[in-house]
């Protein structure tokens, strides 16, 4: 179902009216191991907790009948009507916009994972991101990040698959500015981000290989996406 250009002007305005709501709320990790999925849209593992901005999101609380009303409303929503309704009942979501880093205490978290979310904000933004997630997370503990392949779009261009390329950085309708492309990342622009936030080890991994639990439900798009892992250090 497309959307008007008012209904996602009044999505735009009420994510933005949440973000600043919540930023300054603070959570409990709860017992470990704590897995925290940033930005996480709708795709997620059970046992992890899921941070994301979108309304969507905001629709965890509503009861079933009213989120089946408001689902056909919600731009670039991919799942069936029962399937959102049934992934917000069963998984744990947190509304919270990553602009303002984890809401988690220093050292609290085992794992984290961040994925097609990195090259939304800006650099600057992403390396604010990568400082508060590494503040979050327990001394040696991993992070994995997945973004899509900058040099794999190029390529792309390169094969004269302009249209394909170009989809890579812009869309060809209106979504929610969340989902706007900043930056894009290959290996060393992603490595430098992160080892200037203290990161350690970082390293390329293969599609669903690596420290990290959940990646048979987690990664995806292996063609397109780089998959890295860091570490925090364990004397930081």
């Amino acid at each position: 179902m497309a959307q008007t250009q008012g209904q996602i002007a009044t999505q735009i305005a009420t994510e933005r009216k949440a973000g600043r709501l919540y930023r300054a709320r603070r959570r409990e990790a709860g017992p470990p191991p704590v897995k925290v999925n940033l930005g996480s849209g709708m795709f997620v593992a059970r046992g992890w907790i899921n941070l994301d901005a979108s309304l969507k999101v905001l629709l965890k609380g509503w009861p079933p009948v009213a989120r089946r009303a408001v689902s056909p409303l919600l731009v670039n929503s991919d799942l069936k009507c029962e399937e959102f309704v049934t992934l917000l009942r069963k998984e744990r979501f947190v509304h919270h916009d990553l602009r303002h880093g984890p809401p988690f205490p220093d050292a609290s978290v085992d794992s984290l994972y961040i994925s097609h979310a990195l090259h939304h904000p800006w650099r600057a933004e992403a390396t604010k991101l990568s400082g508060e997630a590494i503040r979050t997370l327990k001394r040696g503990a991993t992070i994995r990040i997945v973004v899509p392949d900058f040099e794999y779009t190029m390529s792309l261009y390169q094969q004269g698959k302009r249209e394909r390329a170009l989809s890579c950085f812009f869309y060809e309708s209106p979504r929610s500015e969340l989902f706007s492309r900043r930056y894009q990342y290959e290996f060393l622009l992603l490595r430098d981000v992160l080892e200037v936030t203290g990161f350690r080890d970082v390293r390329r991994c293969a599609h669903q290989e690596g420290c990290a639990p959940g990646l048979a439900c987690l990664d995806r798009m292996p063609e397109e996406a780089l998959f890295f892992e860091a570490r925090r250090p364990a004397c930081s």
